[in-house]
């Protein structure tokens, strides 16, 4: 444990963080572009 730099589990954090960050924001952008979807389709099928 000793002879392992100090800087390695920082470095994992920031990296799972990131990792975490970018899964929700594209998780978010999806749902986003889902429910966008959803609305067009139902305003179209209203108008037709």
């Amino acid at each position: 444990m000793a002879h392992q730099p100090a800087a390695m589990p920082s470095v994992l954090e920031v990296v799972r963080r990131a990792v975490a960050s970018a899964l929700a924001l594209a998780i978010v952008c999806l749902a986003r572009v889902d429910a966008a979807q959803a609305v067009t389709t139902e305003q179209l099928l209203f108008l037709e």
